[in-house]
Protein backbone atom coordinates (compact mmCIF):
# COMPACT_ATOMS: atom_id res chain seq x y z
CA UNK A 1 0.00 0.00 0.00
CA UNK A 2 1.12 3.42 -0.69
CA UNK A 3 -0.50 6.59 0.76
CA UNK A 4 -0.97 9.65 -1.20
CA UNK A 5 1.91 10.99 -0.27
CA UNK A 6 4.22 8.60 -2.48
CA UNK A 7 2.58 8.74 -5.21
CA UNK A 8 2.53 11.13 -8.43
CA UNK A 9 -1.30 11.40 -8.09
CA UNK A 10 -1.20 12.02 -4.49
CA UNK A 11 -3.79 9.14 -4.02
CA UNK A 12 -3.49 6.39 -2.17
CA UNK A 13 -2.88 3.21 -4.23
CA UNK A 14 -2.60 -0.45 -3.35
CA UNK A 15 0.51 -2.48 -5.68
CA UNK A 16 -0.14 -5.98 -5.76
CA UNK A 17 3.42 -8.56 -5.17
CA UNK A 18 4.56 -12.07 -5.47
CA UNK A 19 4.19 -14.00 -2.52
CA UNK A 20 7.72 -14.65 -2.30
CA UNK A 21 8.73 -10.37 -2.26
CA UNK A 22 5.99 -10.16 0.60
CA UNK A 23 8.14 -13.37 2.34
CA UNK A 24 11.21 -11.01 2.01
CA UNK A 25 10.17 -7.74 3.16
CA UNK A 26 8.68 -9.29 6.29
CA UNK A 27 11.85 -10.78 6.97
CA UNK A 28 13.16 -7.25 6.41
CA UNK A 29 11.08 -5.93 10.64
CA UNK A 30 13.50 -4.62 12.50
CA UNK A 31 14.04 -5.66 15.93
CA UNK A 32 11.64 -2.36 17.08
CA UNK A 33 9.13 -2.68 14.74
CA UNK A 34 5.76 -4.45 15.39
CA UNK A 35 4.48 -7.37 12.98
CA UNK A 36 1.52 -5.14 10.51
CA UNK A 37 3.79 -2.01 11.12
CA UNK A 38 5.16 -0.40 7.93
CA UNK A 39 8.49 -2.65 6.35
CA UNK A 40 10.88 0.62 7.07
CA UNK A 41 9.34 2.51 9.87
CA UNK A 42 12.02 4.93 9.86
CA UNK A 43 11.43 5.65 6.26
CA UNK A 44 12.46 9.24 5.27
CA UNK A 45 13.55 10.61 1.83
CA UNK A 46 17.45 11.09 3.31
CA UNK A 47 17.09 7.47 4.82
CA UNK A 48 16.05 6.04 1.08
CA UNK A 49 18.73 7.70 -0.82
CA UNK A 50 21.72 6.49 1.36
CA UNK A 51 20.40 2.97 1.73
CA UNK A 52 19.71 2.72 -2.14
CA UNK A 53 23.17 3.87 -2.72
CA UNK A 54 24.44 1.28 -0.35
CA UNK A 55 23.11 -1.13 -2.70
CA UNK A 56 24.32 -0.01 -5.44
CA UNK A 57 27.47 0.36 -4.75
CA UNK A 58 26.95 -3.69 -3.00
CA UNK A 59 25.65 -4.66 -6.72
CA UNK A 60 28.13 -2.61 -8.47
CA UNK A 61 25.64 -0.92 -10.45
CA UNK A 62 25.90 2.27 -11.37
CA UNK A 63 23.49 5.34 -13.28
CA UNK A 64 20.76 3.37 -12.06
CA UNK A 65 17.89 5.62 -10.90
CA UNK A 66 15.01 4.10 -8.53
CA UNK A 67 12.24 4.68 -10.86
CA UNK A 68 14.23 3.22 -13.81
CA UNK A 69 13.16 -0.29 -11.76
CA UNK A 70 9.50 1.11 -12.87
CA UNK A 71 10.53 1.01 -16.38
CA UNK A 72 11.95 -2.15 -15.75
CA UNK A 73 9.19 -4.23 -14.09
CA UNK A 74 6.70 -2.53 -17.02
CA UNK A 75 8.69 -3.99 -19.70
CA UNK A 76 8.86 -7.52 -18.40
CA UNK A 77 5.52 -7.55 -17.86
CA UNK A 78 4.63 -6.56 -21.41
CA UNK A 79 7.15 -9.11 -22.59
CA UNK A 80 5.81 -11.88 -20.51
CA UNK A 81 2.37 -11.02 -22.24
CA UNK A 82 0.87 -9.43 -19.51
CA UNK A 83 -2.26 -6.73 -21.29
CA UNK A 84 -1.34 -3.26 -21.44
CA UNK A 85 -4.60 -2.39 -19.83
CA UNK A 86 -3.27 -4.68 -16.44
CA UNK A 87 0.23 -2.95 -16.81
CA UNK A 88 -1.26 0.62 -16.69
CA UNK A 89 -3.41 -0.30 -13.68
CA UNK A 90 -0.22 -1.94 -11.85
CA UNK A 91 1.32 1.03 -12.44
CA UNK A 92 -1.00 3.42 -11.81
CA UNK A 93 -0.85 5.28 -15.01
CA UNK A 94 -3.80 7.72 -15.56
CA UNK A 95 -3.62 7.58 -19.22
CA UNK A 96 -3.57 4.32 -21.06
CA UNK A 97 -1.21 6.10 -23.38
CA UNK A 98 1.73 6.39 -21.01
CA UNK A 99 1.31 2.77 -21.07
CA UNK A 100 1.48 2.50 -24.99
CA UNK A 101 5.50 3.34 -24.47
CA UNK A 102 5.80 -0.26 -23.55
CA UNK A 103 3.38 -1.88 -26.44
CA UNK A 104 6.46 -2.64 -28.85
CA UNK A 105 7.76 -4.77 -26.21
CA UNK A 106 5.17 -6.91 -27.23
CA UNK A 107 4.97 -7.31 -31.32
CA UNK A 108 3.26 -10.55 -31.47
CA UNK A 109 0.06 -9.66 -29.25
CA UNK A 110 -2.18 -9.05 -32.34
CA UNK A 111 -1.23 -12.63 -33.56
CA UNK A 112 -1.04 -14.27 -29.74
CA UNK A 113 -4.52 -12.79 -29.46
CA UNK A 114 -5.88 -14.60 -32.10
CA UNK A 115 -4.34 -17.67 -31.39
CA UNK A 116 -5.66 -17.51 -27.86
CA UNK A 117 -9.21 -16.88 -29.87
CA UNK A 118 -8.34 -19.97 -32.06
CA UNK A 119 -7.61 -22.32 -28.69
CA UNK A 120 -10.45 -20.85 -27.38
CA UNK A 121 -13.53 -22.61 -30.01
CA UNK A 122 -10.99 -25.26 -30.89
CA UNK A 123 -9.59 -25.62 -34.00
CA UNK A 124 -10.72 -24.08 -37.23
CA UNK A 125 -9.91 -26.48 -39.48
CA UNK A 126 -13.27 -27.67 -40.04
CA UNK A 127 -14.18 -24.72 -41.48
CA UNK A 128 -11.10 -24.58 -44.01
CA UNK A 129 -12.20 -27.89 -45.61
CA UNK A 130 -15.46 -26.81 -45.84
CA UNK A 131 -14.69 -23.85 -47.84
CA UNK A 132 -12.49 -25.57 -49.99
CA UNK A 133 -15.50 -27.97 -50.56
CA UNK A 134 -18.05 -24.69 -51.28
CA UNK A 135 -14.85 -23.51 -53.59
CA UNK A 136 -14.63 -26.55 -55.68
CA UNK A 137 -18.34 -27.66 -56.16
CA UNK A 138 -20.42 -24.05 -55.98
CA UNK A 139 -23.45 -25.50 -54.97
CA UNK A 140 -23.67 -24.19 -51.56
CA UNK A 141 -23.18 -20.16 -50.28
CA UNK A 142 -20.73 -20.10 -47.85
CA UNK A 143 -22.97 -19.15 -45.62
CA UNK A 144 -24.97 -22.09 -45.63
CA UNK A 145 -22.06 -24.55 -45.08
CA UNK A 146 -19.95 -22.74 -42.89
CA UNK A 147 -20.38 -22.13 -39.13
CA UNK A 148 -18.14 -21.77 -36.27
CA UNK A 149 -19.25 -22.67 -32.50
CA UNK A 150 -20.60 -20.20 -30.11
CA UNK A 151 -19.70 -20.82 -26.23
CA UNK A 152 -21.05 -17.88 -24.41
Amino acid sequence: FLDGKHTKSGKPREIPMSPELRVWLWGLHTKDSKKGETVFPSWSDEWFTNNWRKMLRASKLENVRFHDLRHTCASHLVMAGVDLVTVKEILGHQDIQTTMLYAHLAPKHKQAAIDRLGEHYGTFRHVLGTVKKVEEDGSKSLSETVSVPYNS
